[in-house]
């Protein structure tokens, strides 16, 4: 106690480093902290996770038993179970763009290029490509669908 601790960042475009050695991280990537007191030092490298959520989301929807989800750029899909947002594998890279439900309340996702994935909200997850009430089919550049969706 008493001691005077100087801090310092090797990468400050990664993590950031307060007076009190409060550690931010800005990015993903690596950075090492320095902390000096009394001509002593001691280092710690941090490494920061990317968020991931990084791509640029355009619709939160809540769904009656599993919370909520949001999508985004590249197929981006977090699901919110009340607690934390998670990742979904969407299975596309299209921008998802809206989320909506259809007459028998099943939600759905539509996105860039035709994009539609349904979901079945009694089980919390979108249903899988086997299934063949649900197809994601795109349209081509003449606007013809080469796939349906019974939604």
């Amino acid at each position: 106690a008493g001691r005077t601790v100087t801090w310092a960042g090797s990468r400050l475009a990664v993590a950031t480093v307060s007076g009190a050695g409060l550690v931010t991280g800005v990015t993903g990537g690596s950075a090492t902290i320095t902390a000096t007191s009394e001509g002593k030092s001691a280092t710690a490298t941090i490494t920061v996770q990317p968020s991931a959520a990084a791509a640029d989301l355009f619709a939160v929807g809540a769904q009656a038993s599993s919370g909520a989800i949001a999508v985004g750029g590249g197929g981006t899909i977090l699901r919110y179970d009340g607690m934390t947002w998670s990742l979904e594998a969407s299975g596309t890279t299209n921008a998802l763009y809206a989320i909506g439900r259809d007459a028998a309340g099943t939600p759905f996702v539509v996105g860039a290029g035709g994009t539609i994935l349904a979901y079945d909200d009694a089980r919390g997850g979108r249903r899988g490509g086997d299934d063949p009430r649900l197809r994601r089919h795109e349209l081509e550049s003449s606007g013809q669908r080469h796939d349906e969706h019974p939604l």
